[in-house]
């Protein structure tokens, strides 16, 4: 394969066995015996010459799309879960996780923990999730217009791209059903988007909801009332839920 090609998983790992293994260490493809190690060995190789590195523990449900071109970079940290098997998922999924870095330099980055579920991140520039983030269903995060948005340009729009804006989302963020985070986006540690919520360029303070399209601010927590990271079971029992 040339370095100038497009390349997807699909297309890479010659099926669904090789996909598995390409994309994850430890696979729950709900079968026990392990991926043939010749499959693993060369689907490895054909995810580092994609751009594509993997942390441990990657988990993969159900077939994902994942597409690079030639410079671009998608980064997936330890633990990593891309979930695009609507089985046990508590609301609708339309797609599969989509993961596109498709212009020379594009890289995107997911955080230790952070779980995708049936969302899409287009990264013309560069998409970031920190750590233990939640994107749920039909999600999108896009750090580009595709065609120049100001109205001025409404006569040429067919003829103009848009230029990118990195998107940056802290550690601990959930991005809700169907929501839409836009260019410019820096959403703050914990930040919670809800459902169908537009998010566009800014920045936006740590333990925040965002609602509305376009989205706002409707409340700000401070830092110091938010449980630890490392809270005990006793503390998580006491609030009611479930862990």
């Amino acid at each position: 394969m040339s370095v100038g090609d497009q390349r997807t998983f699909a297309s890479l790992a010659r099926g669904p066995r090789a996909l598995r293994a390409l994309l994850t260490r430890a696979i729950h493809a709900g079968r026990a015996e392990p991926a043939d190690p010749a499959d693993e060995g060369r689907a490895w190789a054909n995810a580092r010459a994609a751009g594509v590195s993997l942390g441990a523990d990657v988990r993969v449900l159900g077939r994902p799309r994942v597409r690079t071109v030639a410079g671009a970079r998608i980064e997936l940290g330890p633990r990593v879960v891309l979930n695009s098997n609507p089985d046990g998922y508590h609301a609708g999924m339309a797609f599969p996780v989509t993961l596109l870095a498709d212009r020379a330099g594009a890289r995107i980055s997911v955080g230790a923990g952070s779980r995708l579920h049936g969302c899409c991140l287009h990264a013309w520039s560069t998409i970031t999730i920190g750590r233990c983030g939640l994107i749920a269903a039909g999600a999108q995060l896009l750090d580009a217009h595709g065609h120049a948005a100001d109205l001025r340009y409404a006569r040429v729009r067919t003829r103009l791209r848009d230029e990118p804006e990195p998107i940056q989302l802290g550690d601990h963020v959930w991005v809700g059903l169907g929501a839409l985070v836009l260019k410019g986006a820096r959403l703050g540690e914990g930040c919670a988007v809800a459902a169908h919520s537009v998010v566009g360029a800014g920045e936006y303070p740590p333990f925040s909801l965002l609602a509305g399209a376009p989205a706002r601010v409707v409340h700000t927590m401070d830092p110091g009332e938010v449980l630890a990271e490392d809270a005990s079971l006793e503390e998580l029992a006491h609030l009611g839920y479930e862990y």
